[in-house]
């Protein structure tokens, strides 16, 4: 079964995308956790992984999102993810919504088809 989402952020590099979606296709009243989901695409293993959000702040220049796994900065032209675990920290590109790769929009059916099932 499709889900229906869109794209709010996208961040992209040579190793990894991240981004936030909205599923479309939830009830009014679910849980914010349903609705909004922040995501890395790993490039080379093709690979979608939910990152677990614990909050944000932002200004008129700056945005920042702090995740168990890591913690993301942008503005409206570039970004950095500081992988917590692995100690990695990668350079983005913050890029249109509308840029949003089919190949990633693949994947995200993928992984919520595979979450499902669970």
């Amino acid at each position: 079964m499709q889900i229906n989402f869109e794209p709010l952020y996208f961040l992209d590099s040579p190793d990894l995308s991240i981004f936030e979606i909205k599923r479309l296709d939830q009830p009014l009243n679910s849980p914010l956790e349903d609705v909004f989901f922040w995501m890395i695409y790993h490039k080379e293993r093709k690979e979608i992984q939910r990152l677990t959000f614990r909050s944000m702040d932002s200004s008129s220049v700056l945005e920042e999102r702090f995740f168990i796994e890591g913690f993301l900065k942008f503005s409206n032209t570039e970004g950095t993810y500081i992988a917590k675990y692995n100690s990695g920290q990668y350079d983005l590109k913050h890029l249109k919504a509308a840029e949003f790769p089919q190949e990633i929009s693949d994947a995200i059916q993928v992984y919520f088809s595979l979450q499902q099932r669970a």
